[in-house]
């Protein structure tokens, strides 16, 4: 072995990002944006050009017009996909530039972005489209994704001519147009496990839904499907979670009675009378649920009293909303055999305290979170001491959540020192937000 340049007297050449391999120095180029990437670091020089294009580095690819050489910008694109495209697994094209084209020059734009996928298409994995353009045709390239996974669409008109079945690999859909028009032997992909339709301005619900017999998930946001055009969600016999977000209740919500276990309710259209029938019909026959939120509900609504039958609930999503016109909400959670399985409960302080007879038979409740800091009210300030004694005495309980205040309150602070001396076992989760606790509850059932 010959002795190394130390043995010898010498010191060791410097490292420098100069002597990395190729390797190595992908594994650190890896680390820029795809802005530095491909602008500043590929015209280094020839070997960085020809390392930062390497197939790995090249997996997500980002596309968002800024105001200026639109048109010159979209076809440069096309020409770099064209020697790169087959490394691409995700695309994002964003329009962004809504107003600032002629309708010309929009047809001519939104052609070039789908060249753009027709020469990746059949390496694609995931394809964001955000176009808000008046009309969107789905081009030719569906015909060669069979790759892709997952497809986001953005515009105010949607228009389909071939059929999706041939997506064999896609699991989710995110459609959010105001018009659609889907040829006669159109088919959403069968493979579908979860789809999302947002503001669609329709009467019903569009026929191909029906079909997808894999469905597992399916959400609608601020559509005008009409309650009794949705009567085709009894035909998905393999949904597990409906979300109905400023939307109407469909007419047919209480015949969900297969295999549904998530049902997540926000600020549904109505009359408050109407909305709290319906809400207290469905979850009547809805006792299979294992997980509920309810959300932006009249005060009529919040805590319906068959909540007490929904022996299988697991979590509980509750927030009060407090219209202007209405008398604030003073709603109580029922007693009842839900009290045997709820392990968490989101809510807020106000509903917690007044609710302490349920907590008290709540045999497993391990987690309760509160979507604001708790703050005692001098008309309640029996209650507020109560609380924090049932949390001390609850074994079941593992942790008490709250989201984090720039001011604490003396009261707060003193309540949970005392209940950490009493609990030091107990878990204090401080990160607490609306976002954070529907991630959590939704995460366990893989949605």
């Amino acid at each position: 072995m010959a002795p190394s340049a130390r043995a010898q007297g010498r010191e060791p050449a410097a490292i420098t990002i100069g002597s990395l391999g190729d390797d190595l120095l992908a594994k650190c180029l890896s680390s820029f944006g795809q802005a530095d990437l491909l602008s500043r670091a590929a015209i280094v020089c020839r070997r960085w050009r020809s390392v930062s294009t390497r197939p790995e580095l090249l997996r997500e690819v980002v596309f968002d017009v800024a105001e200026g050489a639109t048109l010159p910008a979209a076809q440069s694109l096309l020409r770099w996909l064209q020697r790169h495209g087959q490394a691409v697994r995700s695309l994002v094209l964003d329009l962004g530039i809504r107003g600032r084209l002629s309708a010309v020059e929009e047809m001519e734009f939104v052609c070039l972005l789908d060249g753009c996928v027709n020469v990746c298409a059949s390496s694609l994995e995931r394809l964001t489209l955000n176009l808000y353009t008046d009309s969107y045709t789905i081009g030719a390239w569906v015909a060669t994704a069979h790759r892709l996974k997952e497809l986001n669409l953005d515009t105010q008109g949607m228009t389909a001519w071939v059929t999706l079945a041939g997506l064999i690999s896609m699991r989710r859909l995110h459609l959010d147009a105001l018009r659609w028009q889907l040829g006669t032997a159109v088919a959403l992909p069968p493979s579908l496990t979860c789809l999302m339709i947002s503001n669609h301005k329709a009467d019903e619900m569009p026929t191909q839904v029906a079909a997808l017999s894999n469905l597992h998930s399916l959400r609608l946001f601020g559509g005008n499907y009409s309650a009794a055009g949705m009567a085709s969600l009894t035909r998905l016999t393999s949904l597990q979670h409906a979300e109905f977000s400023s939307c109407q209740l469909p007419g047919s919500l209480s015949e969900l009675t297969g295999l549904l276990q998530v049902l997540d309710i926000s600020h549904p259209y109505g009359e408050a009378a109407a909305v709290a029938a319906s809400l207290h019909a469905a979850l009547q026959q809805l006792t299979q649920l294992t997980g509920l939120r309810l959300y932006g509900l009249p005060a009529a609504a919040v805590a319906p009293p068959s909540l007490a039958a929904l022996s299988r609930l697991q979590w509980l999503y509750l927030e009060e909303w407090d219209e202007p016109q209405e008398q604030p909400a003073r709603p109580e959670l029922p007693l009842g055999p839900w009290q045997r399985s709820l392990r968490h409960l989101a809510t807020t302080f106000a509903v917690a305290q007044r609710s302490l007879p349920f907590l008290t038979g709540a045999q497993r409740l391990q987690r309760i979170s509160f979507l604001e800091p708790p703050e005692p009210q001098p008309e309640a300030e029996e209650q507020w001491h109560a609380f924090w004694r049932w949390a001390a005495q609850h074994a079941p309980l593992q942790c008490v959540g709250f989201g984090e205040s720039e001011v604490v309150q003396s009261a707060l602070m003193e309540a949970t020192l005392e209940l950490k001396e009493r609990r030091p076992e107990l878990l204090l989760d401080t990160r607490v937000s609306r976002f954070s606790v529907c991630d959590d509850m939704l995460s366990c059932w893989d949605l």
